[in-house]
């Protein structure tokens, strides 16, 4: 079944997403990557600006935890995509959230399922809802 989830999203009562068709053994099940992908980014969003993971182990931790996954493995698996250390500040907004989200659906899924079409679609789609916009500044 293609779930178009290329982060591995679980359903939780309440949450539906734009683009939800379903669940599938626990997870959500989108109708297109574009969509998928959205909702990946806007949890990324809530990670970092809510609950203030930072860095791609707070991020990875959160996302991964060791009761259910081989946290270590998969942020070292991120490190490596994204060519970064673990404990490097990670902005809100550009291009580090955007490359994060295709090393999270290329661990979830498998490298050669990952589209960055897809996944700019659906990160340019969270920014036009209000999410991962750059902060307001003085103009220069």
């Amino acid at each position: 079944m293609i779930l178009n989830n290329p982060g591995n999203l679980r359903s939780v009562a309440g949450q539906v997403w734009k683009g939800t068709l379903t669940s599938y053994k626990g997870f959500v099940v989108f109708d297109t990557m574009k969509n998928g992908y959205r909702a990946l980014y806007i949890v990324l969003y809530a990670y970092i600006e809510k609950h203030k993971c930072n860095n791609i182990h707070k991020i990875i931790s959160r996302w991964a935890p060791e009761s259910e996954n081989d946290t270590k493995a998969y942020i070292e698996y991120v490190c490596d995509y994204m060519d970064m250390f673990a404990l490097v500040y990670l902005p809100i907004w550009g291009a580090e959230m955007y490359v994060l989200g295709l090393a999270i659906a290329a661990y979830e899924s498998g490298p050669d399922r990952v589209r960055p079409d897809h996944a700019m679609a659906g990160y340019n789609s969270a920014q036009i809802h209000g999410y991962l916009h750059p902060p307001k500044g003085p103009k220069i």
